[in-house]
């Protein structure tokens, strides 16, 4: 990889490359922005100093001094300077000029090395656009002394006519001032870097060369004198285009009706084309940018959940024993959990969408709450870690999370958070009042105002001629109405859990249920009186659920009738 393509990865990598719809200092409108300003950090400064290095002597242009144009200017010289004398031995000075000239102290426009009559000094700024920050650098320096300006460095050049001409800022610069501008990049070096994937983004490039190729007008205006008036003076948009040639396209206002665009081409016409042909030229880093997403997952089988002094595990077992129904596949610490409560938990991770990425290339996870992680979440795939996600506490109804070990942060609503940190075995216990394969079971005891009855299943061929069998049950040998009962308690539905509640006195009503299995051979269910308007359940001695007292009233008067 070339210095120029490490330095547009650098320039994405670090948020200073955008695309989307802007106003440049010149009043010209772009689809792409390139802000200096968001090199924060000192490892950024360090890079970018190297790069400003690179293009000084790879282009062998003489320095004494480096000047920075205040503000953005200032730390572009100074880690130039920097980098010159530690990459490559070329000890300089620098300087920078102040908005207001001091009055006091020292006094004066500038700071850093006092200029001298023919010094060798080296303009270093961000981006050339009209070249306005040439001419207002110049006119300071020469108020200063008698310098000899080799060159201007900055890291774009955006190839760009300068105002009130045909020629390019760069190019009239030299006009001007016989000064040479050199660019670390220029937009050609930034759209091959797409075109050859160093950087994302070339489906997108693909989209508006396909927009250029198939634009059509619907009129033309032939030679207009003011291209003002169809906003083309200052374009909305400016499109170069190389095909061996330089070709640049400008977009101009929409008109008051009919959604259509003023367009030219530079033949000194000026076009009506579709007006969304803007849509393909206003992209944003985040919208151009390839987002992850997460590994496919063949088999889900858990989920780890580790929170700081704490966490838990739901993991799926089937056909376990773990649980007295085989129904129940979602264990939390060897308790069954509900299906559909635990299932929607599960699908929060596992269909998690990575869309709205908030920094793609984070280096200070502190800024997101993701230095120490309220939340990691590991999705289970055949009993190993398929990927893990990190996240952030809630604020203001939003968290942060990324995928671990990658420097993409995404920002999601707060309930992703909120519900990992917060569920516990209550949240998703069963509100079953019970689930039971009536298969498995071979006989039921009753006990039933202190006495207990014994009911038997049993199979009998019916007299149909088909062969088909039916489960009968049997109290005393009589033939009894049972199977209603285990009915009603299958469509019995609670209202409220009552995890931790102590049963008192004696139950209402108990059902011993002894099936043919090894686990769970025998299923204790009872019934107690509460309060005023529930009973509660208890299943093998622990407290389950509620239930309306009329549906526990029914269940027991329905059974008295069974057993008279």
């Amino acid at each position: 990889m070339t210095y120029k393509e490490e330095f547009i990865k650098f320039m994405v990598d670090s948020g200073v490359l955008t695309f989307g719809d802007f106003t440049l200092k010149s009043g010209r409108k772009a689809p792409y922005f390139i802000n200096c300003g968001n090199y924060k950090t000192g490892e950024q400064l360090a890079k970018l100093g190297g790069f400003y290095a690179d293009c000084i002597a790879d282009n062998k242009i003489p320095v004494e001094t480096l000047f920075g144009p205040a503000y953005k200017g200032i730390p572009l010289a100074v880690s130039a300077v920097i980098a010159l004398a530690t990459k490559y031995g070329i000890d300089v000075s620098y300087c920078f000029d102040r908005k207001e000239a001091k009055d006091h102290g020292e006094g004066g426009m500038f700071v850093g090395k006092k200029l001298a009559d023919g010094e060798k000094v080296i303009i270093i700024d961000d981006v050339m656009t009209s070249g306005k920050a040439l001419r207002e650098s110049m006119s300071k320096l020469k108020s200063a002394a008698d310098v000899n300006v080799t060159g201007m460095v900055i890291t774009v050049d955006r190839m760009e006519k300068a105002l009130d001409t045909d020629l390019s800022a760069v190019e009239q610069a030299y006009k001007d001032f016989g000064v040479k501008v050199y660019s670390i990049v220029n937009i050609n070096d930034i759209i091959k870097a797409i075109q050859d994937g160093v950087v994302e983004g070339k489906e997108y490039l693909d989209k508006m060369l396909e927009a250029l190729t198939d634009v059509e007008s619907t009129k033309t205006i032939e030679n207009p004198e003011n291209l003002d008036q169809y906003g083309l003076e200052i374009p909305v948009c400016v499109i170069t285009v190389e095909d061996g040639q330089s070709h640049t396209l400008s977009i101009g206002l929409e008109t008051a009706v009919g959604g259509q665009r003023y367009f030219s081409n530079g033949d000194g016409n000026v076009y009506l084309v579709d007006g969304d042909i803007i849509e393909h030229f206003q992209y944003g880093l985040y919208d151009i940018l390839k987002h992850q997403t997460l590994p496919e997952v063949a088999q889900l089988t858990g989920l780890t959940v580790a929170l700081p002094g704490g966490g838990y595990e739901i993991t799926r077992e089937e056909n376990s024993g773990l649980a007295y129904s085989d129904d129940y596949v979602w264990f939390m610490d060897g308790k069954a959990l509900d299906n559909d409560l635990t299932q929607t938990l599960l699908d929060m991770v596992t269909n998690l969408n990575l869309s709205e990425c908030v920094d793609y290339n984070a280096t200070d996870l502190s800024r997101y709450g993701l230095d120490a992680p309220a939340v990691t979440a590991t999705v289970l795939d055949g009993g190993k870690a398929a990927y893990t996600l990190e996240i952030s506490a809630s604020e203001n109804g939003e968290c942060y999370v990324r995928l671990s070990d990658s420097k993409m942060i995404y920002q999601r609503d707060a309930a992703l958070s909120d519900t990992l940190r917060y569920t516990t075995y209550a949240d998703l216990q069963p509100d079953d009042v019970i689930l039971m394969d009536w298969d498995t079971v071979q006989s039921v005891a009753v006990t039933l105002d202190g006495e207990e009855y014994l009911l038997t299943r049993t199979t009998e061929e019916k007299t149909d001629g088909e062969g088909t069998v039916e489960t009968v049950w049997k109290l005393d040998g009589q033939d009894v109405a049972f199977a209603s009962v285990l009915n009603s308690l299958s469509d019995m539905t609670s209202n409220g859990y009552a995890t931790g509640i102590a049963p008192e006195g004696e139950p209402e009503i108990t059902f011993r249920f002894f099936r043919d299995r090894d686990s769970f051979s025998q299923v204790t269910l009872s019934f107690y009186a509460y309060n005023s308007t529930s009973c509660l359940v208890t299943l093998d001695g622990v407290s389950t659920v509620t239930v309306k007292r009329e549906t526990a009233a029914e269940l027991v008067s329905s059974v008295k009738n069974i057993l008279k």
